[in-house]
């Protein structure tokens, strides 16, 4: 009995502590953005399809003064194209978050159909997010209707004034675009 005891009490310490346990004290100094992946493409339930997704991703860095919010910084990353065989993408950038007044990280994803320069993306997804579209975003529509035939994906934040968590974690955006499903991860960590 004493040894079921003893063997309980040591899963409890070391068995039951969670990987990404909440650190109130942890103040991180660096941002790092890992990988992509895409559990289920837009791109490959219509017959008509490319069966490729061509992925536009923006994350931003946003400082909220009384009236508004400014981008104070951001990661923008190339084209990446996911398909049956490319489902993950590694990223490896960061940003140092040392002496920065930001308030909030921003994801943003769109799903390329056009041949255009991410440039007028660029434009449109940073006016929505100096509006605070981000905190209360419910409709893919709001941006979807203003970026042409690129479909809009999603928009995700995480609050920076909330305590921050050790080692990987992952951003969710999935959902349907008309007629197709999509569930993407972007992978995360403060360090």
């Amino acid at each position: 009995m004493k040894k079921l005891l003893i063997l309980w009490l040591l899963l409890m310490l070391f068995g039951c502590s969670p990987k990404n346990k909440i650190v109130v004290d942890f103040q991180p100094t660096h941002f790092k953005i890992e990988s992509i992946e895409a559990l289920n493409l837009s791109e490959d339930m219509s017959t008509m399809s490319s069966l490729q997704d061509e992925i536009f991703c923006k994350i931003c860095f946003v400082e909220k003064s009384a009236s508004s919010f400014e981008i104070v910084n951001e990661i923008q990353l190339s084209t990446m194209r996911f398909n049956s065989k490319t489902r993950t993408h590694s990223i490896e950038k960061s940003l140092t978050l040392k002496n920065s007044n930001a308030q909030y990280v921003v994801f943003s994803l769109v799903e390329l159909d056009t041949e255009n320069s991410n440039e007028s993306l660029h434009k449109i997804i940073n006016k929505k997010i100096e509006e605070g579209i981000f905190l209360n975003f419910k409709s893919l529509l709001k941006i979807d209707t203003l970026i042409d035939d690129d479909d809009f994906l999603g928009i995700k934040y995480i609050d920076l004034s909330k305590p921050k968590k050790e080692g990987k974690q992952a951003v969710k955006i999935s959902g349907r675009q008309l007629f197709d499903k999509f569930d993407y991860r972007i992978y995360y960590r403060f360090e």
